[in-house]
Order: C-alpha cells, then structure tokens, then sequence
C-alpha cells in the first residue's frame, strides 16, 4: 500500500504542485508579453488559440516558464545524488537565474499594461492613504516579481531541505556506532563503547571464548588478550 500511494504522491509532490501553479500563473502573462511584442496587439478576444499572437507567444512561455519548472526539478534531482560539487550548482543556478529574470521581465510588461485603475475605499483615512501610495503604486510590479521569487525561493528551498535531511541521516549513521562480539560463537551487538568495555571485560572473566568482531574506533581495551 505504501508502495503505491508512493508512486503517486513521491517525495516533494507538494513541491511539485507549487511549480506548476507558479508556472500556470505566469503562462499566460507571458505568452501575451511575448506574443505582442512580436506580432503587435492581439485581437479583440482576450485569449484565443487561433489568434498567432497567442500560438507563438505559447511556444515562448512553454520555454520560459515549463522550462523553469523543469530546470527546478533537475536542481532538486541533483542534489539528491550522493557525489555533487559546488560548479554544479553553479551551471544550474546561472540557468535557473537567467531564466527567472525573462519571466519576471515578461510579467513585468503583463502588469504594466493590464494594471486597473482602483478606487480607494471610504475606510481609508487621508494620512494612511498618503503614507500608503507609494508602496500601493508599486504593487503591479512587485506582484509580478512575485511568481518567479516564489519559484526561486522554493526550489533553493527544497534543495536546502534534502541537503540537511542527508547530513542528518550521515550524522545518524556516524553516532549510531555498533560495538560487536563474538562471544562463544555467537555475534552480539552493543550501540555505545561503554557497554561493549563492560561485556568484554565480563566474558573474559567469564573464561569465555571472546572475540571483536567490530571495532568502529580504537578502543582502550582491558589489558590481556580478547580471546
């Protein structure tokens, strides 16, 4: 059951959803940015997929922002590799910048000519509508900053994530130190140096047949032979 429910919600899946709203979001933005710019203004209808405006703005944004989405994922896949190095890094987070900037650029023009002019409410004293304009005024354009942040930010995100959940599962393995004996032919297993001192000191006065079968680290042990 765990098996199955896996493969259809893998690890990061909640990632997954949020690229590709990201890049939903921005699609259509961008596909009327680029659309526009290279054949003028489209027509009456606002989206029509007959209109060529749209069609080769569509193949632009499909580069643009599915491609952002993609380049995200690689990132992620890399960092799940157990050998990485940091020029890796580098060659994605160039891409990924670069093409965060086009679809920032492209929703930037979406804004710019599709902002609607808002009244402001009646609630609103005249000091805090004063105080307030500037950062109002430039809303259109910090929206549009916003979805190729979010996209930036969460994939640098998700990578920091597997990074820690590595070093943690590497600490875990580094700590988790198993300390075992053979004692009369059978193997037994002590989780710290203390315990694994005790029962090898306890065996040989015993007078039983011990031998170290796993010694993570040099050890101080007793004085006389382990046999």
């Amino acid at each position: 059951m765990n098996k199955f429910i896996s493969k259809i919600f893998p690890t990061g899946w909640h990632f997954e959803l949020i690229y590709l709203a990201v890049a939903i979001a921005t699609f259509e933005h961008t596909a009327w940015a680029f659309g526009s710019l290279f054949l003028g203004a489209p027509s009456t209808e606002y989206f029509t997929l007959s209109d060529p405006i749209w069609l080769r703005g569509a193949l632009v944004a499909t580069a643009i922002d599915i491609g952002l989405f993609l380049i995200a994922k690689a990132m992620v896949q890399y960092s799940k590799q157990p050998t990485t190095n940091k020029f890796g890094y580098l060659q994605f987070g160039i891409a990924f910048g670069v093409v965060a900037i086009i679809s920032f650029y492209a929703q930037l023009l979406f804004a710019y000519y599709h902002t609607p002019s808002l009244e402001i409410a009646s609630g609103v004293t005249e000091y805090w509508s004063r105080f307030l304009q500037p950062v109002i005024d430039s809303a259109p354009f910090v929206i549009a900053a916003c979805l190729p942040l979010i996209a930036t930010l969460f994939t640098f995100t998700r990578i920091l994530l597997y990074q820690n959940k590595q070093k943690l599962v590497a600490h875990k393995q580094r700590t988790e130190k198993k300390y075992q004996l053979i004692v009369d032919g059978k193997v037994k297993e002590f989780r710290t140096q203390a315990g694994f001192k005790r029962a090898l000191t306890r065996h040989k006065n015993n007078g039983k047949n011990v031998e170290v079968l796993t010694q993570p680290e040099v050890l101080q042990l007793p004085a006389g032979n382990t046999k």
